[in-house]
């Protein structure tokens, strides 16, 4: 599998990344204004979508390590998957459709090329890009797992 860690490395420093695995079939509405409400006050615009075994979030903001463990803690005690929050899965699984649940581009800085990972995916318009004047980079892992 293919996936994007929780590191926006600009020139000085590093920002992170708030992605959260919701490993539920379900979500309710009081639980996506409950996300609606940590991002709106941390500033992170954000992508909910379906997935094989339930739902990722994908934080489009950059940052601080405080802003993160924050908005972090505020979606475990909303969810409280075994997850720690570092690695978000970019691979479909076999026979996954995934399916976008939720955009809000308006609440913090979106990182071009990081938003532009799922724009095929979720049929949505691309942002501009390149990575000679790209302000953050993103860093991919490789890893194995055994949940299909």
């Amino acid at each position: 599998m293919l996936g994007l860690l929780n590191l926006a490395k600009a020139k000085r420093q590093i920002d992170y990344l708030l992605f959260y695995d919701i490993d539920r079939t379900d979500i309710t509405k009081e639980e996506l204004d409950r996300i609606n409400d940590c991002c709106f006050k941390h500033h992170i615009s954000y992508l909910i979508y379906k997935t094989k075994h339930g739902y990722h979030f994908v934080g489009l903001s950059p940052l601080t390590a405080y802003q993160w463990a924050n908005a972090f803690s505020i979606l475990r005690a909303i969810f409280d998957s075994y997850y720690a929050g570092h690695t978000i899965r970019l691979s479909r699984k076999e026979n996954e459709l995934q399916v976008l649940v939720k955009k809000e581009l308006g609440f913090g800085k979106v990182i071009p090329n990081l938003y532009n990972l799922y724009c095929q995916r979720f049929n949505l318009e691309k942002m501009p890009w390149s990575k000679e004047t790209a302000e953050y980079l993103l860093e991919f892992e490789k890893y194995k797992t055994v949940k299909e």
